[in-house]
C-alpha cells in the first residue's frame, strides 16, 4: 500500500490547546519544530543521505494525517494543511497508528516506519510516546523465487539492446558488475571511467568502486556519441542524476520484454547479484561488504545468505528421521 503523500501545518502557540479548550503547557515550540520544513532541516543537518531525509519526512506526514484522524482508525488522508495535535496526543494513539500499520504493511515496512515516527517525535519534543519496534526473527536465509539469476539478468540486458535503450544497458551493466547503488551512478564520471575506478561517497562513508576495463570502454563509447566533456556519464534527459524511480520502472518494462519475472526486477537485486557472484568466485566477505559500502559485516551476510530450498536440502541430508516414511507393519 503506497503511503499517502499529506501536508501539515504546526498550530500556533495562541491556538495549541489540550483539546478542552485549556492551553497547551507544550506550546512554546510547536509552531517551529513541528512544521515539515524544520524537520526537514533538523535531518539534513544530521548528514542523512537525501533519500532518507525524504523517506522521514513522508513518515512524520503520514503520522500526522492519522493522528489528525478521528478515532486514529482512519486510513490516512487529508486534502488540506492539518494542524498537529501534539499537546493532546497521547501513547494511545501512536500505539493505534503502530496497530494500523500492523495491519497493512509487512513487519519490516512497519519498523522502518515505526523508526522514522519516532524520530520524529523525539524531535517535536515528545520521547514519551515512542513505541517499540515489532519484534521480528531475523530470516538467516533468502527467500525462493526472490533473486534476480544470472540467466535473467543477460535477458534484461538482450531486451535493452532489442528496444535500443543504450542509457539502461549501461546502467544495468554498471550496478550489477560494480555492486554499487543506482544513487552512486552519479560518481561514475568521465575522469573515473578513464581512470577504471570512482570514488564513492554515501552514508557517511568514503569509497573506491573498481569498474570493469570491458564496462569502461562501452561507457567512454556512449559517452563520445553523447559529447559528454566532463562530469557524470550517466544522466537522465534533463541532465540530472538518474534515480531509482527511474530504473526501477525500466527494469519493469524490460522484464516484461524479456520474460523475467517482474517481482525480480527492481535494481537493489542486480546489487544481489553482483554480491553472490563475488563471493561464490572468492569466498572473502569482509572484502565483499568493503566494496559494497557496508559498515557491518552482518549485512554482507544478508546478500549471501543460502536460498530456503538450500537450507531444506542440507537438513535433509543429516537423514535423521530414520525412515519416518515407512510404513507400520500390518
Amino acid at each position: 500500500m503506497a503511503a499517502p503523500v499529506v501536508r501539515y501545518t504546526a498550530p500556533s502557540a495562541h491556538h495549541a490547546t489540550t483539546g478542552t479548550g485549556a492551553p497547551a503547557n507544550r506550546s512554546a515550540h510547536i509552531p517551529d519544530r513541528t512544521s515539515p520544513e524544520a524537520y526537514r532541516d533538523y535531518l539534513v543537518g544530521r548528514e542523512l543521505a537525501p533519500a532518507t531525509v525524504e523517506k522521514y519526512v513522508r513518515e512524520a506526514e503520514r503520522f500526522v494525517a492519522y493522528a489528525c484522524q478521528g478515532g486514529y482508525a482512519a486510513t490516512p488522508s487529508v486534502a488540506q494543511p492539518i494542524a498537529l495535535p501534539l499537546a493532546s496526543l497521547t501513547k494511545r494513539a501512536v500505539l493505534g497508528y503502530k496497530g494500523w500499520l500492523t495491519e497493512c504493511f509487512a513487519p519490516a515496512t512497519v519498523n522502518a516506519a515505526l523508526a522514522a515516527t519516532n524520530k520524529y517525535l523525539a524531535f517535536v519534543g515528545r520521547s514519551d510516546l515512542c513505541v517499540q519496534p515489532l519484534r521480528v526473527q531475523t530470516v538467516a536465509f533468502r527467500l525462493p523465487g526472490r533473486d534476480l539469476t544470472r540467466a535473467d539478468y543477460e535477458r534484461l540486458l538482450a531486451a535493452a539492446r532489442q528496444t535500443g535503450d543504450e542509457r539502461m544497458l549501461l546502467v544495468l551493466q554498471t550496478v550489477c558488475s560494480t555492486g554499487m547503488r543506482v544513487s552512486e551512478l552519479r560518481y561514475v564520471t568521465l575522469e573515473a571511467v578513464r581512470e577504471r575506478s570512482a570514488v564513492v561517497s554515501n552514508k557517511g562513508k568514503v569509497r573506491r568502486v573498481w569498474l570493469p576495463d570491458q564496462l569502461c570502454e562501452g561507457l567512454l563509447a556512449y559517452a563520445g556519441r553523447r559529447n559528454v566533456a566532463n562530469g557524470p556519464v550517466l544522466l537522465s534527459s534533463a541532465g540530472q542524476p538518474i534515480e531509482r524511480t527511474y530504473v526501477w520502472r525500466h527494469m519493469k518494462a524490460l522484464a516484461r520484454h524479456a520474460g523475467v519475472d517482474e517481482r525480480k526486477a527492481y535494481p537493489h537485486n542486480l546489487r544481489h547479484l553482483f554480491a553472490l557472484t563475488y563471493y561464490d568466485a572468492y569466498r572473502d566477505l569482509d572484502a565483499l561488504g568493503e566494496i559494497l559500502g557496508h559498515a557491518r559485516v552482518e549485512t554482507t551476510r544478508i546478500y549471501v545468505a543460502t536460498t530456503g530450498a538450500e537450507r531444506q536440502r542440507q537438513i535433509s541430508s543429516l537423514e535423521l528421521a530414520g525412515g519416518a516414511a515407512t510404513p507400520f507393519a500390518e
